[in-house]
């Protein structure tokens, strides 16, 4: 009850706007006051998404930076933590289509949103409790089901209310990295409490566990978000099962939507070979020195330009455009994947994260705003659904490829890993530089 009378009192976006403002005492408003009375509503709502998005990063953000750490901890072979690292990537592929389906068509965006909170929550909890690597990549897989639908759900709710979706979504995606940074920072705090580093990481799943369930009951705030009827006149509006994702697998016939998923796929292969192996070099790095307890503390320096970039992303868009803006972002993956390669000391190997923020935020959520201007509204969700989805087929091949390179060629030699993934990037840099058009309107 509590819950409805909130969002009946703040329920204020583009698709719920009052048509028909009035002043005091009943009297039609002025049109200084409906617009006063507008701009505080959109201000509102902003701060709304800006507090899902802080809540979503916070749940991943409190264990994965040292989620390779505790795996070797526990003994966990290459084969076995390649197939957990992967089960990020069977998530993207297995459920968000399906959650978008729902959200575009059946069931109200928010309430989704909280259902996989709920579910995420419980599979992190039960995580703290298991040490075997089978039955942690079960609840893992059973985690990014719910998880990889989460993060887009929350960027298609968050386009649908906002006016100006590429001078605003920037903004209000960084504070999913401020989220990111302050689990990061807080269980770098829970670390100094304790004398025993690797036995205290297990506290990591626990966070994230909380930050889930605070999202859960924080869901049922957010604007109303309902499905929207398929367009009339479209051959795909005839109520069929998976219509959204239909009309989502038409994108391809758009050139440069062809072009960013084969780039997107190929990033996505290179991204577990961060997600794995960085940590585990900076651990490497900071062995010898007093400042090991800081790890997921440095490992944040990431999201530091990332912030920074994010908060700049629409003039960034504005003075650059689209194409420029995304190559500035591939470029400096080359450029951080090569520093990552070189396996130069550890300053630089630090000052090099400071790349993968702008290399997040210039590529990879500027894609999102650039798919976003090409989909139609009622088929967003399924369309950010099946960009996840490439991005997972690609994580999967990455995953497995990060576990054979290591078991068969460098072993712990981790710079030499990197190599590999250096080298792809620097071609794909290459190829979307010449191939990527992006239409004009």
């Amino acid at each position: 009850m509590i819950f409805s009378t909130f969002r009946r009192t703040f329920a204020t976006c583009p698709d719920h706007q009052d048509k028909n403002p009035t002043g005091r005492n009943g009297v039609p408003g002025t049109g200084r006051e409906s617009s006063l009375k507008v701009a505080w509503q959109r201000k509102l709502v902003k701060v709304r998404l800006c507090v899902m998005m802080l809540l979503e990063y916070a749940i991943i953000g409190s264990w994965a930076p040292v989620f390779g750490v505790y795996m070797n901890f526990l003994g966990i072979g290459y084969s076995h933590k390649s197939l957990i690292w992967a089960t990020a990537a069977l998530g993207s592929v297995l459920a968000p289509q399906i959650w978008g389906q729902i959200a575009d068509r059946w069931l109200p965006a928010e309430r989704c949103i909280s259902v996989c909170a709920s579910a995420c929550g419980l599979t992190l909890w039960t995580a703290a409790y298991v040490t075997e690597p089978i039955p942690l990549f079960w609840l893992f897989l059973v985690f990014w089901l719910f998880m990889m639908p989460t993060l887009s759900l929350g960027a298609a709710l968050t386009f649908r209310h906002l006016e100006h979706p590429e001078r605003e979504f920037g903004p209000i995606r960084m504070w999913g990295t401020v989220g990111w940074m302050a689990a990061g920072w807080g269980f770098t705090g829970w670390l100094h409490c304790f004398e025993s580093f690797d036995h205290t990481l297990v506290d990591s799943f626990r966070w994230g566990a909380i930050s889930a369930w605070t999202l859960a009951i924080y869901a049922f705030t957010l604007p109303p978000t309902p499905p929207l009827k398929p367009r009339v006149d479209s051959p795909a509006a005839q109520h069929r099962w998976f219509d959204a994702t239909y009309r989502a697998l038409k994108l391809f016939r758009v050139p440069a939507f062809a072009v960013y998923c084969v780039c997107l796929f190929t990033v996505y292969v290179s991204w577990p070979f961060n997600m794995q192996l960085t940590q585990l070099l900076m651990k490497e790095l900071l062995r010898h020195s007093d400042y090991l307890p800081f790890l997921p503390l440095v490992m944040t320096i990431a999201q530091l330009s990332e912030v920074l970039a994010l908060f700049m992303l629409p003039r960034i868009l504005e003075r650059l455009g689209q194409k420029r803006t995304m190559i500035v972002g591939i470029v400096s993956w080359v450029i951080a994947l090569t520093v990552l390669a070189s396996g130069l000391p550890l300053w630089v190997v630090a000052s090099s994260l400071l790349l993968h923020g702008l290399f997040i935020c210039c590529f990879l959520v500027a894609g999102q705003v650039f798919i976003n201007k090409i989909a139609h509204h009622d088929f967003r969700a399924s369309a950010q659904g099946l960009i996840v989805l490439i991005t997972g087929l690609g994580q999967i091949v990455g995953n497995f490829a990060v576990s054979e390179l290591q078991r068969r060629w460098s072993g712990d030699n981790y710079p030499r890993t990197f190599v590999p993934a250096a080298v792809g990037i620097s071609l794909l840099a290459v190829f979307f530089i010449a191939a990527f058009r992006p239409p004009r309107s």
